[in-house]
């Protein structure tokens, strides 16, 4: 048995602020000797955890979910010179533990009515037992008890949050050494980091012996809400806690340190080996502010009766870890070709070691196997165990009274620990984990990679023994696809593609002269080709609220901008932050298919309003809607879009072209927060939820060094209403730009562009909300005064619960479709930058910034502050 944590941003939370992996504490890797490019995606997702006896739909839970993108590119500026960059985004949900407690107590709650486990009852040898208070007999004064020694986690689920994190890293490259120095950062809602780094390599005995060595410093900054821990005592860190945004919010800062060395030694021609040490120095805010720890208080000195029930008082604090943590990594991998299959062995081992008590060992083997035809499968497994660290329990029982100040929270001077967690992850385990990846290599340098990975966690693998119970058991699978382009073999393919069509040996080249802001706006030049597109883009709004184009003042808000009821919520600031890729091939010169899935990540930060008074009394109800206040963030796939683009002109200096689409709703579109059963605001949606058509003609001009264009396009909502309840307005958008090329490889442009948004039609349907309470005043059926007869004295006031339909809660302005859509103009610049030569030649990297000229917006909404689009256009 469980229970549901009242909060739900805990799950994530949990799994993010604690992360043993920061980023930046990889030393920077190094260049490798050829040019590529890479993309993957990744989805991860848990089984369900052992409740006891319920289910996770019963509680509302579901188990966490992971997608993942990342983009690497590895490119020679020159022989010398090498750049290495990476772009990767995280979107997750689901429920996690929050804190581990016996089973007894949950039952001790659901017997007594209290909103969370505040004690249990053990017998004479301190063992957990639940007690049947129905039993009592009177001759003895005894209650009939059962032994419970199982333990089990609460549970708290999640939206969906996002973190981001860039990196990259120049090398220089000698004869017999090499120097590298990166840095980036890495962002969530309540996380950041930056980091450098700093590495090399030597080559010895005529690069048979290779020395690596890197090193690296991460800091960090935590600010994390603890409006959704509130049942927890917050005592040893009141120093460290603001109100932000309304909400209770923990600051600390963390630093990390970290080096290792390694040395590669080719054995012979088919086998090396490579050993690698490597040491970090963590310090600061270690803790993760969203895990609790159970402490109950055993009173040596309470009266035990003849059975020997003893009452435990249990109490949720947050956890306490050492400021200072080292560790150590010794890393040993062997890598033999094996002849007779032309495959390759790989095997590693790694010893891990830190000064809170966690011994870890792994072992690592997997097989490279070469099939024919470019195919290769890989075979994996994986088998590791740690120890538990010295401040790890599930619960903590102490041989004391409740050392309570009067009235106040725990006196935590009285506690004779002062580390404590139950992080299931520093808990003793076994994990074994196996996988098998196929990759298919093409011709012209693109390899395609589908993987899977199973991994099963258990107690009861740990090495020797005494791992945790089998109540933190679980088991997880992951599914990854990638991309790579040997950008070096794929240009040589290329030219000998075009010299074989007879064409002078030109490359195909992205000759669109449209700004990297407007979509859809380039077709392929030849049959048969292929290209690849990634795009970012990155707007915001920020206070203050406007209705239409005037700012209004908070009273305003509060009385005007929720409709018929007062505004308990305000918004502050809005994030979008898109990432495209487009898939484009060209079955004849005329035609372009284009898949163009995206990855969206959408956040808001809410403040509560004030009560205003006016007259005698305040306005409206005040509703506590599905969103608090603070930053909310919903992150996943969004629609993807399929279009054909048909070339209607195509003459010198002239270029007319039409693309006929369609929107398909791949993104959710009734998505909720934090546990509630209510729908998070239309703006946190990820999709639309409706298929849509999506057409747009496209007009491009060129004289000289000038060129110029512009597009027309929409967006027409195919269906009546998504399974939300509600359908997004029509669009309609119109840009012209102009271009003046700078140099052959540089062009600038300006544009302005126009969009209309209609309004949402319909709204949010009614959700249906479990346990509402009812007052009423009646005639019992039983008896309630307890004489023994069912009668008219049998009447009181009692709470009645049931499951009802209810309407979505307008809180703010974001809940209100009449807030949404509009007329906007906006006016930008960019640049392009085409690669003249090289592996890259022909390829395009494109940058744009839109700023608001006009704005007529609907009903209440934040003040756009700008769009910045970015996109990188590579042929296949």
């Amino acid at each position: 048995m469980t229970e549901r944590a009242s909060a739900g941003k805990l799950a994530l939370q949990a799994l993010t602020a604690a992360a043993f992996a920061l980023p930046g504490l990889a030393t920077p890797a190094h260049a490798e000797d050829d040019q590529s490019f890479s993309i993957q995606y990744s989805h991860y997702f848990e089984g369900e955890r052992n409740l006891h006896d319920q289910s996770y739909s019963s509680l509302g839970l579901k188990p966490i979910e992971v997608d993942s993108v990342s983009a690497d590119a590895n490119l020679n500026l020159t022989d010398r010179i090498k750049l290495q960059a990476s772009y990767s985004q995280d979107s997750w949900s689901g429920a996690t533990p929050v804190v581990s407690l016996p089973n007894a107590a949950v039952e001790a709650q659901l017997m007594s009515g209290a909103s969370s486990p505040n004690s249990f009852y053990t017998d004479r040898d301190h063992h957990p037992v639940v007690v049947d208070w129905d039993s009592y007999d009177p001759d003895t004064g005894l209650y009939q008890f059962r032994a419970d020694p199982r333990l089990v986690h609460v549970m708290a689920s999640a939206s969906p949050e996002t973190r981001q994190q860039a990196s990259g890293a120049l090398s220089y490259e000698w004869n017999r050494a090499e120097l590298s120095a990166g840095g980036g950062l890495s962002e969530e809602h309540d996380y950041d980091s930056h980091f450098v780094n700093l590495g090399g390599k030597f080559d010895l005995e005529r690069k048979l012996t290779t020395i690596n060595w890197g090193l690296s410093y991460t800091w960090s900054r935590i600010h994390a809400s603890l409006a959704a821990n509130t049942a927890a005592d917050w005592g040893a860190y009141l120093d460290q806690i603001r109100d932000v945004n309304g909400e209770p919010t923990i600051f600390g800062r963390r630093h990390d340190l970290a080096g290792d060395i390694g040395v590669t030694q080719i054995l012979n021609k088919g086998a090396l080996v490579q050993v690698d040490l490597g040491y970090t120095r963590s310090t600061g805010f270690l803790e993760n502010p969203y895990k609790a720890v159970i402490l109950g208080f055993d009173d040596p000195d309470q009266y035990v009766d003849a059975s020997g029930l003893r009452y435990v008082p249990i109490k949720g604090v947050l956890e306490q870890r050492p400021n200072l943590r080292s560790q150590f990594a010794l890393t040993v991998r062997y890598a033999q070709h094996v002849a007779p299959t032309d495959g390759a062995l790989h095997a590693e081992y790694r010893l891990f070691r830190d000064n809170w008590g966690v011994t870890a060992n792994s072992l690592d083997l997997s097989f490279d196997q070469p099939l024919g035809g470019g195919w290769v499968m890989t075979p994996q497994a994986r088998y590791y165990t740690q120890t538990a660290a010295d401040f790890y329990r599930p619960y903590f029982v102490f041989d004391e009274a409740y050392p309570a100040h009067p009235g106040g929270p725990l006196d935590l001077s009285q506690v004779p620990l002062k580390y404590f967690s139950s992080d299931e992850r520093l808990s003793g385990f076994g994990a074994l984990s196996g996988g098998l990846t196929l990759e298919k290599r093409f011709e012209n340098g693109i390899a395609l990679d589908l993987a899977y990975e199973y991994y099963a966690h258990r107690g009861g693998l740990k090495l020797g023994g005494g791992g945790e119970g089998s109540y933190a058991d679980f088991s997880s699978s992951l599914l990854t696809a990638s991309l790579k382009l040997d950008l070096v073999r794929n240009r040589d393919a290329r030219l000998g593609a075009v010299r074989d069509r007879g064409v002078g040996g030109r490359l195909p080249a992205f000759v669109s002269t449209a700004p990297a802001g407007v979509p859809f706006a380039d077709m392929l030049a030849r049959g048969g080709e292929l290209a690849f597109d990634i795009g970012y883009v990155d707007s915001s709004a920020k206070g203050p609220l406007r209705f239409h184009d005037r700012p209004v003042d908070e009273q305003e808000e509060i009385d005007l901008a929720c409709g018929s009821v007062a505004c308990a919520l305000g918004p502050l600031s809005r994030s979008d932050h898109e990432l495209l890729f487009e898939f484009m091939y060209a079955p004849t010169d005329w035609l372009t298919l284009i898949a163009a899935p995206r990855l969206v990540n959408r956040g808001i930060v809410l403040k509560t309003l004030e009560p205003i008074f006016a007259g005698a009394g305040t306005i409206g109800p005040r509703p506590s809607g599905p969103d608090g206040s603070g930053s909310h963030s919903n992150g996943g796939w969004g629609d993807t879009t399929v279009l054909a683009a048909f070339r209607l002109l195509d003459k010198p200096g002239n270029r007319l072209q039409a693309a006929l689409g369609l929107s398909v709703p791949t993104g959710r579109d009734g998505i909720r927060l934090n546990t509630k059963t209510d729908y998070a605001s239309y703006g946190l949606q990820l999709g639309s939820g409706t298929w849509d058509f999506t057409p747009n003609l496209t007009w491009e001009g060129r004289t000289g060094g000038w060129s110029g264009g512009a597009q027309l396009a929409g967006i027409k909502r195919l269906q009546h209403r998504n399974d939300a309840g509600y359908r997004l307005g029509d669009e309609v958008t119109a840009t012209a730009w102009g271009a003046r090329d700078v140099t052959d490889w540089l062009s600038l442009s300006a544009r302005v562009a126009y969009e209309w948004d209609g309004r949402i039609k319909g709204r949010f349907k009614p959700h249906l909300e479990h346990n509402v309470p009812e007052q009423e005043t009646g005639q019992a059926d039983w008896d309630v005064n307890g004489d023994g007869v069912v009668d008219s004295n049998d009447t009181e006031e009692i709470t009645v619960y049931k499951d009802e339909m209810l309407p979505h809660v307008v809180a703010g302005p974001e809940d209100l479709p009449a807030n949404y859509g509009g007329s906007f103009w906006d006016a930008g610049i960019g640049l392009t930058m085409t690669v003249p030569s090289g592996a890259l030649q022909g390829d395009q990297l494109s940058v744009e910034w839109l700023q608001p000229i006009a704005t007529a917006a609907n009903g209440y909404q934040l003040s756009r502050r700008g769009t910045l689009t970015a996109r990188v256009s590579v042929a296949l």
